[in-house]
């Protein structure tokens, strides 16, 4: 633009400059003005979305929304407008925005959000990106760092940060946590007779019968070799101690196939603690649940063991592996 170019044609110039950048963007650019429409929706958008211009601007923005999110959602863009928000920028798997595709399947969204002073009020606008694909990389890659190779449970180092965050919710809210430490009976033998694959056959079944005998909102993750723990928030020592007896008894009596051999079944000793009302420390926890776990296999294995209040240990089920 020359310095004596009509400043209406400068201005023209400069209106289609920008008009391209959002027409041509990769990312999806909208804008909704002080009432919630959508004034603004550029190519890109439309591909994200699958609405044409025609049939999305002058329409309220909650329609791009997931219907759970749209209750609430009003009052935090009129908070954007009204405060003059600085930009703000949404991209990775705690903070992103999800969007609604017109077939309505759900789409994770990176985010530029700002406003724009204009003379009819704030206009807010996003640039919008489809970041699903590495949202569910990210999701992967957390996986593959936090759970064993083997069984799909929890790692010993991912469960122990698990545990401490429900230890410490429990002390906060004062409500019951108790654990189970696992230990597959004699299960050097089972490798040495059936063989290695046979035995990780046994450590997955294994895996697969507690997963189902848990809920959603226990942890359950192995611990080492045949070992395995497990967490179960708002539980007494006495219903973890029936959920363990429940778990013993039901590994118990399966049966196992390997070929040239007869079927064959397999015991599991468990000790069982808890936080005692929030009065040990997390360690001591492990501790108890361990030495419990300890004298169950001393006592003759296929029994479950607590530690009780006083720190000492007495069997609550037994019966022995022969």
């Amino acid at each position: 633009m020359t310095e004596d170019m009509p400043l209406d044609a400068g201005a023209r110039e400069s209106g289609e400059f920008f008009r391209r950048i959002v027409m041509e963007s990769a990312d999806a650019v909208v804008a909704v003005n002080r009432d919630q429409k959508l004034v603004l929706f550029s190519p890109a958008a439309e591909k994200l979305f699958g609405y044409s211009r025609d049939e999305i601007v002058g329409k309220p923005l909650d329609t791009l929304l997931p219907h759970r999110y749209r209750s609430g959602h009003a009052a935090k863009v009129n908070e954007f407008q009204s405060n003059g928000s600085p930009a703000r920028y949404m991209g990775d798997r705690k903070s992103h925005l999800l969007g609604l595709h017109a077939d309505g399947t759900e789409v994770m969204l990176g985010a530029t959000i700002l406003t724009v002073a204009t003379d009819d009020g704030p206009i807010m606008v996003a640039m919008l990106r489809d970041i699903s694909e590495r949202i569910k990389l990210q999701q992967e890659l957390a996986h593959m760092a936090s759970a064993d190779p083997l069984t799909g449970q929890l790692n010993r180092r991912a469960f122990l940060e698990s545990l401490e965050r429900e230890w410490h919710r429990a002390i906060r809210y004062k409500t019951e946590l108790s654990l189970l430490m696992f230990d597959l009976d004699r299960f050097k033998s089972i490798n040495d007779t059936y063989g290695h694959d046979l035995g990780d056959q046994v450590i997955r079944g294994f895996c697969e019968l507690v997963r189902s005998s848990l809920r959603d909102i226990d942890l359950f993750g192995r611990w080492g070799g045949e070992e395995f723990v497990a967490a179960l928030p708002h539980t007494d020592l006495r219903s973890a101690r029936s959920i363990a007896e429940r778990i013993r008894e039901a590994l118990a009596i399966r049966r196992f196939e390997a070929i040239g051999f007869e079927a064959f079944s397999v015991t599991v000793s468990i000790g069982v603690s808890d936080i005692r009302g929030g009065r040990i420390s997390l360690q001591q926890v492990i501790k108890d649940a361990d030495n419990a776990l300890y004298e169950a296999k001393n006592a003759g294995r296929n029994q479950v063991v607590i530690g009780n209040a006083a720190g000492s240990i007495r069997a609550l089920a037994s019966g022995t592996d022969g």
